[in-house]
């Protein structure tokens, strides 16, 4: 970006953590999410499946939150009345303390959820959650391409007075060489015309059997100078039931002193559950305790189901954390620096006359 942009120093930024996750229905994975927005400053989301009229189930994952979001009927609502299995939709949750210094942006259709995160020195950053188009439709070949114009027009839009991060789920492996086809093309075209970067550092897509297949999720950014960390990919997740891998990437940025600085995320993402350290029968006790309070709830609707697969998945995780709980670390105080000349003078001369005393008994035998 923005060599044109003046870079602000590292000792007045702030570590800020993004994550970008499919999340394949945030109504299932609600639990997840939470864990994650939680854990981090912004959480962007690919397919959370929800319609227009539903979006207001975001901001009830947390009463911490605030998000920008849009459904596959942005541009065509559907009637309450009518309302298909979900699919598709974007959305980008922040911290509530942030709102602040967060403006949603009206660019790109219903794939692309922009914000716009306001810096120091009117440094600002673009953040961008996209969701390309899969192989699964007749004309995906050319919704995937109008869906990259619509991001090279906001690239070149905000390219020199913005820092740009674009996060999602791009339907291609931009890391298998050995895959060639006409989609993966003209994304790379993008990728290289507008000079963003990229890191390939695992596989993200999981199959049905459990096998990691593909590495789809990414992080594309132009961001001057500034030095994000590497990829991450979050493979051992608790809770995670999309057949995607969150990822999470850092940048030490400026943030505006509007603010809360002090309440940005410490970095401390939950790992999966080690089973063999578990207390099996304390698990068992308390999930049995609490699956009864749940056997007699009505599972009539897809509210009710919801609402019950919800209370299981957080009993279960809470269950999870006490029986499995990490050790806190050991942390040892410093050794007293108490070592001096004297000391070592007298260590001497002590040895000298032990040694003198032995070899006296030895002297004078039995």
């Amino acid at each position: 970006m923005a060599d044109q942009v003046a870079q602000p120093t590292e000792a007045s930024n702030t570590t800020l953590q993004i994550v970008s996750f499919n999340c394949k229905s945030i109504k299932s994975c609600s639990a997840t999410v939470r864990d994650l927005i939680r854990q981090n400053d912004f959480v962007l989301i690919q397919e959370h499946w929800l319609f227009e009229g539903q979006l207001n189930l975001i901001g009830e994952i947390d009463a911490n939150v605030n998000y920008a979001a849009k459904g596959v009927d942005k541009y065509d609502p559907l009637p309450p009345i009518y309302l298909p299995r979900g699919y598709g939709g974007v959305a980008i949750i922040w911290k509530m303390n942030l709102d602040s210094i967060i403006k949603t942006l009206d660019d790109g259709r219903e794939r692309i959820q922009c914000v716009e995160v306001l810096g120091k020195d009117n440094n600002n950053l673009i953040l961008i959650s996209i969701y390309l188009p899969s192989t699964g439709s007749r004309d995906h070949y050319e919704e995937f391409k109008d869906t990259i114009d619509q991001l090279n027009e906001i690239v070149l839009k905000y390219q020199d007075t913005h820092y740009i991060i674009i996060g999602g789920d791009l339907n291609e492996d931009l890391g298998n060489i050995d895959r060639i086809n006409k989609r993966k093309d003209y994304l790379e075209k993008f990728v290289k015309e507008t000079g963003l970067k990229y890191d390939n550092e695992g596989k993200t897509f999981v199959k049905v059997n459990g096998e990691e297949c593909s590495e789809l999720d990414y992080f594309l950014h132009k961001l001057g100078k500034i030095k994000p960390t590497h990829k991450q990919v979050l493979n051992s997740v608790m809770n995670n039931t999309s057949d995607h891998h969150p990822i999470k990437m850092k940048i030490l940025y400026g943030i505006s002193n509007d603010a809360d600085c002090k309440n940005l995320t410490k970095d401390c993402t939950n790992r999966a559950v080690k089973w063999d350290k578990v207390d099996i029968d304390l698990y068992v006790a308390i999930t049995n305790e609490q699956s009864d309070s749940i056997l007699n709830m009505p599972l009539e609707t897809l509210e009710q189901a919801t609402s019950v697969l919800e209370q299981v998945h957080g009993f279960l995780n809470d269950a999870a954390a006490t029986c499995a709980a990490n050790k806190p670390r050991y942390n040892a105080k410093p050794k007293l620096n108490v070592w001096s000349p004297d000391i070592k003078l007298a260590l001497d001369e002590m040895r000298k006359y032990y040694a003198q005393w032995g070899q006296a008994r030895k002297n004078k035998g039995p």
